[in-house]
């Protein structure tokens, strides 16, 4: 459970699990968009296909996303505009082919996202998106 990336449209990008470590897409209320509150932030669990709206000049989606290791993470499809499955991707979830070099890809199955991380993430960039709490503390008790 935890932030581990960024959407183009400022979108934090959690896991693919939930606090019992299980497929928070199945288990957990997501809206059309793949995502939910927690506590006053709204994260996604997997990409919008809504944001998967640029393609390369083979078809290839275009990136939709940065993960915390520096690492572009791609729409659906890849080369020649084929939808990509877990199949076609590392244990990470992403793969290395020509210009593009190594990057992540959007699936419809588990894990949705980012298996793993194929760099070294940035605690900055983790603790920057970690979710805060409602603004002013906690409420006061009454006496």
């Amino acid at each position: 459970l935890g932030a581990i990336g960024v959407t183009k449209n400022g979108v934090v990008i959690y896991n693919a699990a939930d606090g019992r470590g299980e497929d928070a897409v199945a288990r957990e209320i997501v809206d059309v968009f793949g995502g939910h509150p927690a506590g006053s932030n709204y994260h996604y669990h997997f990409i919008p296909v809504r944001l998967d709206n640029e393609s390369l000049s083979d078809g290839h989606s275009g990136i939709v996303g940065y993960i915390n290791d520096g690492f572009p993470i791609y729409g659906y499809k890849g080369e020649g505009g084929i939808e990509m499955s877990n199949d076609d991707l590392d244990l990470c979830h992403g793969h290395d082919h020509g210009s593009l070099a190594y990057h992540y890809h959007s699936t419809i199955e588990y894990p949705y996202t980012v298996g793993c991380y194929k760099g070294t993430p940035s605690s900055v960039m983790s603790n920057q998106m970690q979710p805060s709490g409602p603004a002013g503390g906690p409420p006061r008790r009454r006496p």
